[in-house]
């Protein structure tokens, strides 16, 4: 049991889902994928020194590997060598490349975190297999990769900044991840079950098969895209995207689930600015930078309360973005100045003119964040009764 011990792979996940303690079970699944890296990069080592072209049962045995554990804290997932594998004959011959391999996975991450060229570590049909590795990474979760085997001080964390940097040095031309595309319906066919959409953000036209139990839902938009002239109520459609590098969708894979999206769902609106050209406004008015509304709509999902009422996102003809929270006492306001990346805020009370408070906020502090979503849980407390 101690060699087993001595032999395992502890994997820190902090921030966000993780400081619970646990770790959600769709991310699990990326433990498998990063066995499957070690044990690719460990082969490659394997091949090039001794040169061995085909991988025997037993190398395959040495690099299966087993969740065995996660603890609190920090939320370590501990991975170790299959039970089997340590009653084998030759038990730590294999040990050795995949060390290396962990080694080689360490020094990618610890290179993409300092902003360096992951290339130099691994090659770049390795680093594609990070496509497959917490996909769905948040903004405020790290991933700690380990550099040995084995209790460990030195760890390199894949940060969302850091993955996206390794992916893109994969030179994948597009990636498949899980996620969500916000899209008007364009058309839709009863007799032959399918619809076509049309991307929000004005990136992905696709004819899509849908199921019976979804055709209310995509005939009610349909229905508001012809009335409103090609606005209307987008869906959201979740499920297996293929994305370019600068997260523009360019297919649907597969649809899990199609959901109605509230009015003032911030995303939706977000991604209707996406949709305006320069001159929108009778000849003015500036465009919006797709990479910088998702972002802000990221920002709105992470740190601003679902608890909360939304906004009443519109756009500005000089290129800021105006969010307006319109309560029975009292509004509060918040424009976003996307160059900047600042926001100029006020709320008052219609009741009372001295309670009033402006403020300038940065939109990458979420403390910043925090401050304006208690100034909002405020403002609704005092509309109650």
């Amino acid at each position: 049991m101690k060699r087993q011990d001595d032999n395992a792979l502890r994997i820190r996940f902090s921030g966000g889902r993780f400081n619970a303690g646990v770790v959600p079970t769709d991310v699990l699944a990326s433990l498998d994928h990063l066995a499957k890296l070690i044990a690719e990069t460990a082969w490659q080592e394997y091949s090039k020194e001794t040169g061995q072209r085909r991988r025997s049962k037993a190398f395959n045995d040495a690099m299966a590997l087993g969740l065995a554990n996660i603890t609190a804290g920090s939320t370590v997932a501990t991975i170790r060598p299959m039970p089997s594998y340590g009653l084998l004959p030759g038990f730590d011959h294999f040990e050795p490349w995949r060390q290396r391999g962990v080694e080689k996975v360490h020094s990618a991450v610890a290179a993409a975190e300092r902003n360096h060229d992951a290339t130099e570590m691994l090659e770049p049909k390795l680093l594609a297999m990070f496509n497959d590795i917490v996909p769905d990474l948040y903004m405020d979760e790290t991933v700690g990769f380990p550099a040995t085997v084995g209790e460990t001080l030195e760890y390199a964390s894949l940060t969302y900044d850091a993955r996206e940097r390794i992916v893109a040095a994969s030179k994948l031309p597009t990636l498949i991840k899980s996620g969500e595309v916000y899209a008007y319906v364009t058309e839709i066919n009863k007799r032959t079950r399918r619809f076509e959409i049309k991307a929000a953000g004005g990136s992905l036209h696709r004819n899509i098969e849908y199921r019976p139990a979804d055709f209310n839902t995509l005939h009610d938009s349909w229905a508001s895209y012809r009335r409103e002239l090609g606005v209307g109520n987008p869906v959201r459609l979740v499920g297996d995207l293929e994305m370019t590098h600068q997260g523009q969708i360019r297919g649907v894979k597969s649809v899990d689930t199609i959901q109605e999206i509230d009015p003032l769902d911030v995303k939706a609106r977000l991604q209707h600015l996406a949709s305006l050209r320069s001159g929108w406004f009778d000849g003015k008015g500036n465009s919006f930078s797709q990479t910088y509304l998702d972002e802000l709509a990221e920002r709105f999902k992470r740190w601003y309360p679902s608890s909360l009422p939304n906004p009443a996102i519109f756009p500005h003809a000089d290129g800021t973005i105006g969010c307006e929270w319109s309560l029975p006492n009292g509004e509060c306001n918040l424009v976003v100045n996307p160059t900047s990346d600042t926001g100029e805020w006020i709320d008052f009370n219609l009741n009372d003119d001295d309670d009033s408070v402006e403020r300038d906020l940065n939109l990458e502090d979420k403390a910043d964040w925090d401050w304006f979503a208690q100034r909002v849980a405020e403002r609704v407390a005092d509309d109650k009764p």
